[in-house]
């Protein structure tokens, strides 16, 4: 592949249409996952297939979206300046962020308040545009809503740290050639045989660190920006950025592309079942055991005694649990399968795994207070 100024990318068009495909399959499968408490009502449909298909597609999913967006970032510098890619980013990234928050968020806020009313997760006197009203007017910049939208937020971050880091290194004295002196260690390092080791490395480490969920987060509250996460993807949109430097290492890397796709899609199987079934049944975590399902056979016990603790255990969740919660539990007389897997999903990242747990000196062994009464 050449680098030519007037060239169109069209397989690199193609595999941003083929993100953005995908990102609508992955949206339709979050709505069917068994989590229990992330919509206003657990779907009986929901199943482990649909999450694998989530989890699985989000650890490389926004990783393209920010590869391939910082090469046609880096194309469009090249091609028009910086102050007429910054106008035009401006008028297709910036001002429709603004404007769709605007519009997006309250109707967002208020449908899961219409639908959480309905099906008594939330218990209230007020309407639905009530409590959407007042979710706005106390909101702030830490917590305000920005949902999907968040995207467009985090590229035009990285927008500016690629353009800051651009300007600093232009001030380094030309003799030194720093640019050109780095672009030539991207190259070896692409045509190198140990890159895809590499890079597999290279990009799972940052989702080790993931605060909230598989994969690298997507921070969808607040426009207090996470550094860590702008970090994390910057190491994408600069490789996309680097390739269009040197745009002919696409053709050093495509061969082989036939059986390291098909076996990729294959190994996310397996290690996705095998994670899930560790998870489910509380005999992995990164420091402490975790709940199981199969702890849940009482439902309406287990309901009564987060309820009404009688252990330190108890107590621990029942600190964790809000009013809405409770009363959410307390509609639902019995759970299916994936409700209680979501439960537990809920009891893990709320208690055990959210440092709560330790923070109160708990030396409790395995979650077992929950007794099975089958």
């Amino acid at each position: 592949m050449t680098n030519q100024i007037d060239s169109r990318y069209h397989d690199l068009d193609a595999l941003r249409a083929f993100a953005m495909i995908m990102g609508i399959f992955f949206h339709a499968a979050w709505l069917f996952m068994p989590q229990f408490f992330y919509f206003p009502y657990p779907d009986a449909a929901a199943t482990p297939w649909l999450s694998y298909f989530f989890y699985a597609s989000h650890t490389y999913r926004m990783q393209l979206f920010f590869l391939v967006a910082g090469f046609f970032a880096c194309l469009m510098v090249h091609k028009r300046g910086v102050l007429k890619f910054a106008a035009n980013r401006l008028r297709r990234i910036a001002i429709p962020f603004v404007i769709f928050s605007v519009v997006l968020v309250p109707l967002v806020s208020y449908q899961y308040n219409l639908g959480a009313l309905k099906s008594g997760k939330i218990r209230s006197a007020d309407s639905a545009l009530s409590l959407t009203v007042n979710e706005l007017a106390n909101t702030s910049p830490s917590t305000v809503l920005i949902l999907h939208l968040w995207f467009l937020y985090y590229l035009l971050l990285l927008y500016g740290v690629t353009l800051l880091v651009r300007s600093v290194l232009r001030l380094a004295p030309k003799g030194l050639n720093v640019v050109q002196r780095l672009l030539d260690v991207f190259e070896a390092t692409c045509r190198c045989r140990g890159f895809f080791p590499l890079f597999i490395v290279v990009s799972t480490v940052p989702m080790l660190f993931s605060r909230h969920w598989f994969g690298i987060d997507s921070p969808v509250v607040g426009v207090v920006p996470h550094w860590q996460t702008v970090l994390e993807y910057w190491l994408f949109f600069g490789f996309g950025w680097a390739m269009y430097h040197r745009a002919h290492v696409i053709d050093v890397l495509t061969p082989g592309y036939w059986w390291r796709l098909p076996l990729g899609i294959v190994l996310t199987v397996p290690l996705y079942f095998s994670w899930l079934a560790f998870n489910e049944h509380g005999y992995t975590t990164w420091g402490y055991p975790l709940v199981g399902y199969e702890q849940f056979a009482d439902y309406p016990a287990l309901v009564k005694q987060i309820a009404q603790p009688e252990s330190e255990a108890l107590q621990l969740v029942r600190d964790r649990f809000s009013e809405e919660q409770l009363s959410y539990l307390d509609t639902l007389p019995t759970l299916n399968e994936h409700q209680k897997a979501g439960l537990a999903d809920t009891i893990n990242a709320s208690v055990i795994l959210s440092g709560f747990y330790f923070a109160q000196g708990a030396k409790l062994g395995r979650f077992g207070d929950i007794p099975d009464s089958s």
